[in-house]
């Protein structure tokens, strides 16, 4: 496994054809943080998509987003020791961040059904990695030791064909899938239901790892410096909207890539 570095970050959201046919704007949203000082920085990454049913499914998406990256800067600001959330603190995230998009949901005279989306919350610690998840989409992990990436949940789809859960669903907290393992983990990436298809493999329920060996490379050679890239994002916006994608879902995309891989000079 190679020396652990800085977080190093590329994320972006992009409209599908089919809302841009119909001048809708990305009902999908990203949100990435890191806290704490390197080596012990947490990296903390939440992915959302709106229900396109769901009048201000894009709000809502935004607004879990942030409100996980929230929620855990003030647990760790409060001296919550991260890596030991279990199951029941992880549900009470939930109904806390059920309460904030209610209360903005109220403010605008709708309802938190208006406000429908799923949610993929990711902290990783130095030696720990705690998941939560809500609805489809997916996140897979590598542990930098050539053996490929591997998802941990599999996307949650509903009873019925393209459907899914919500963060917003009043059972939300009980039907969330959530892990904390002590696992050290020096790549991750966090996707939206619309890369699916692209990314994992459903007839062996495998990650397809040319995809990820290929858009973590720049990552992996990028400047030691923690945050997000804002060249290498804007690049992965365009790989998103580019013919390679767009051919093969209409759907909105979103892809958060996070490396701490350190790759030696002139490899």
């Amino acid at each position: 496994m190679m020396t652990v570095g800085r977080w190093r970050v590329a994320a972006a959201s992009t409209a599908g054809i089919s809302h841009r046919r119909r001048q809708m704007r990305c009902q999908d949203a990203h949100a990435v943080t890191t806290l704490g000082r390197w080596p012990d920085e947490a990296l903390v990454a939440a992915v959302s998509d709106g229900a396109g049913s769901a009048s201000q499914g894009a709000l809502g998406a935004k607004l879990a987003v942030w409100s996980f990256i929230e929620i855990v800067r003030m647990a760790h600001a409060g001296g919550t020791a991260l890596g030991r959330l279990d199951r029941a603190g992880a549900e009470r995230w939930i109904r806390l961040l059920q309460r904030v998009l209610r209360a903005v949901a109220e403010g605008r005279g709708v309802g938190l059904e208006d406000f429908a989306c799923t949610l993929l919350g990711a902290i990783v610690l130095r030696d720990r990695l705690l998941l939560l998840q809500v609805g489809d989409g997916a996140m897979v992990v590598s542990d930098g030791s050539g053996s490929g990436w591997r998802w941990v949940f599999w996307p949650q789809h509903g009873e019925y064909a393209e459907s899914t859960w919500f963060v917003t669903d009043e059972g939300a907290a009980g039907r969330m899938l959530f892990a904390n393992v002590d696992e050290p983990v020096e790549e991750l990436a966090i996707f939206s239901d619309g890369l699916e298809r692209l990314v994992l493999r459903d007839v062996d329920r495998r990650a397809h790892d040319p995809f990820f060996e290929a858009v973590f490379r720049p990552l992996r050679i990028a400047s030691a410096q923690s945050g997000l890239d804002a060249r290498l994002s804007a690049s992965l916006g365009r790989l998103l909207a580019s013919p390679t994608i767009v051919s093969r879902t209409d759907d909105d995309t979103t892809l958060v890539l996070a490396s701490r891989r350190a790759v030696p000079a002139g490899a």
